[in-house]
């Protein structure tokens, strides 16, 4: 009789340990950062400016997950006209930093003009319209 009593204990004290032993640490979570990139819903609106006039002519590029200038871009876009000014969309991009460069002509001054910028998509399902503003090369 005493091995089966000493066998409930030992199965009771198992039983305690698996139920009650372990216990996941709510306050050691591994915050990520959000990816740039295609794939989300969030549109992001260019629009090249130098002194206060619009760039009309002007290629805009776009890196994904960078803060400064990269070696190469992951996308481009020509601008084209919308609603009386030049205007690069970038559609279905993901929360996440984002590095803009854009060079064009100032047919104004009849000057090259470069400008850039980072930029940080916040929320997904938001058209960001940006102002990038531009230098005399």
């Amino acid at each position: 009789m005493k091995p089966a009593w000493v066998f409930r204990l030992f199965l009771t004290g198992v039983i305690v340990v698996a139920l009650f032993g372990c216990k996941k640490d709510k306050n050691n979570t591994e915050v990520t950062a959000p990816v740039a990139g295609k794939g989300g819903t969030a549109t992001l609106r260019i629009i090249p400016v130098h002194t206060g006039l619009d760039i009309d002519s002007c290629m805009i590029y776009l890196k994904y997950n960078a803060d400064t200038y990269p070696e190469k871009f992951d996308d481009s876009f020509k601008c084209k006209i919308e609603d009386g000014r030049p205007v690069a969309t970038f559609t279905n991009l993901k929360r996440g930093q984002y590095y803009i460069y854009g060079y064009g002509w100032d047919i104004v001054r009849s000057q090259t003009v470069v400008g850039s910028r980072p930029y940080y998509i916040t929320t997904n399902n938001t058209t960001y319209t940006v102002e990038l503003e531009t230098t005399m090369k």
